[in-house]
């Protein structure tokens, strides 16, 4: 009965349409039809220029997936969550700029995170003086679109640390638990991890 529920996830309407749009946005950039891309997808302009629209996972796996196919690029997730900025979580973001510390916006982050996004769980801890994020999924579907969701989930998380730090400079350690990609230079992970 769970594994049927976590199936019944990918066709529940739960990304928000930015996330679409940001993809659609680097497909153009790469020199791929956003038009052709939209229709294969079965999304229609209104839908797409519509902040409340909310689409499947299956859609979105299948934008990324075109996406990748077309244009090679398998970076597609740390790409789209760099260029996310805090906002796009509309109150939640918003709420986490307003904080005065890293700390206090994690917080609001782990109290509130399941009102936005609802395929990967947060939790926010803090061992001594170091905070650890965990980010982790029980839906089940095929590779690469998992490590593409959380390359974009910890990319948009790193790039709030800056924000919210106000410094470039590399504040922490990224540990995955998948193997390091093919596509990913060095000298750009000096912070992650890879098991």
């Amino acid at each position: 009965l769970e594994h049927n529920s976590q199936f019944e996830k990918l066709y529940q309407p739960l990304i928000p349409i930015i996330y679409v749009q940001v993809a659609l946005q680097i497909a153009q950039e790469r020199g791929l039809n956003a038009q052709q891309l939209i229709q294969t997808i079965g999304l229609n302009e209104c839908q797409l220029n519509d902040v409340q629209t909310l689409v499947t996972p299956f859609v979105h796996a299948w934008l990324l997936t075109l996406i990748i196919e077309q244009s090679g690029n398998h970076g597609l997730g740390f790409e789209i969550g760099l260029r996310l900025s805090p906002t796009v979580h509309e109150h939640l973001g918003q709420a986490m700029l307003c904080c005065a510390t890293l700390k206090d916006a994690l917080d609001i982050a782990s109290q509130f995170w399941h009102l936005r996004e609802r395929l990967i769980q947060f939790h926010f801890s803090e061992h001594g003086d170091v905070g650890v994020v965990h980010l982790h999924t029980e839906l089940v579907y095929p590779e690469p679109l998992p490590s593409l969701h959380f390359d974009c989930m910890v990319a948009m998380f790193y790039r709030m640390t800056q924000i919210l730090t106000c410094s470039l400079t590399p504040i922490g350690e990224i540990w995955l638990d998948y193997p390091e990609p093919n596509y990913v230079e060095s000298s750009s992970t000096q912070q992650c991890h890879y098991q």
